[in-house]
């Protein structure tokens, strides 16, 4: 049994009816049930389409929601998830695929819980795998290294992109690492406007939220104007960031001073973090920086 799906499983048991996983914009949420309910149902469909165990399962969804649920119930059904980004053009979206040699995938998801809840119902709407691909095109030739829990693609910026394999026990360490050191636990929140399918968003945000039982607010993209008024709306203890959103906050109205105190901190990732950029941002905001590029 996947680690992730028993680490589920005990914050089902825990805290059933919790939201785990919260949209910024409307208030959607999956709750710790409603995610190991999902999870189960999506084991249940790999073993009636009789897939093998680490099969790639391609996710392309463009509600952070949605991905959640299905990237977390095809690690904890023992498959591998491949994370796409969503905004690819077919032409694009179909070389993804076959460089990484996905068996199923996920379309892009419209609507989110209840659908969760009837993962056999066989609508388009992520709750059915569908599209069958050649699962053995351009697979590595090393064992290990064809079934890792997720199967990341690299940006391509020095040549053609590359798959890079990570399993459940290094992103599942990772994850609690970073837990431990923030101190998250139940009573933390995190805010996340980050793309779900780059590996910070994933590990920093998604996974460490799962391990250590806290919550986590999803928005499907940074927008400078909305961000303090969801921030007060959701009270999140952190901020997931990169140097990019820091540097567009220094210049915004700054938050509430009420809403800046609840704040631990806002970790900056992803890329070099500018002294000019953390600066600036803490000044305007009274929030501190925690670099942790590098």
């Amino acid at each position: 049994m996947a680690d992730v799906f028993r680490v589920m499983a005990l914050r089902a048991g825990e805290r059933a009816a919790d939201p785990a996983y919260i949209m910024a914009a409307d208030g959607r949420n999956l709750t710790w049930r409603a995610l190991a309910h999902y999870a189960g149902g999506l084991r249940e469909q790999a073993r009636d389409r009789g897939l093998p165990p680490r099969a790639r399962i391609g996710i392309v969804a463009g509600d952070p929601l949605a991905f959640t649920a299905v990237y977390l119930g095809a690690l904890a059904a023992g498959l591998t998830a491949v994370p796409v980004d969503p905004r690819l053009t077919p032409a694009e979206l179909g070389a993804t695929a076959d460089g990484c040699g996905w068996t199923c995938w996920c379309p892009t998801v419209r609507r989110t819980c209840p659908t969760f809840r009837t993962p056999n119902s066989g609508r388009r709407d992520g709750t059915t795998l569908s599209g069958t691909r050649g699962s053995e095109y351009g697979r590595p030739s090393s064992g290990a290294a064809t079934r890792p829990a997720v199967l990341l693609t690299s940006s391509g910026t020095t040549g053609r992109p590359k798959g890079i394999g990570l399993s459940e026990w290094q992103l599942l360490h990772a994850a609690r690492r970073v837990a431990r050191h923030h101190g998250f636990g139940p009573g933390e929140r995190g805010y996340n406007p980050l793309p779900l399918f780059h590996v910070n968003a994933q590990v920093m945000g998604l996974l460490a939220t799962l391990v250590s039982g806290a919550s986590l607010v999803l928005d499907s993209r940074f927008e400078r104007a909305a961000y303090w008024d969801r921030v007060a709306r959701w009270a999140p203890t952190w901020l997931n960031t990169v140097p990019a959103v820091l540097a567009a906050l220094a210049t915004q109205p700054p938050p509430p001073e009420g809403v800046a105190a609840r704040i631990r901190f806002a970790r900056s990732a992803s890329a070099p973090l500018s002294a000019a950029t953390r600066r600036a941002f803490t000044a305007n905001t009274g929030v501190a920086v925690l670099e942790t590029y590098g």
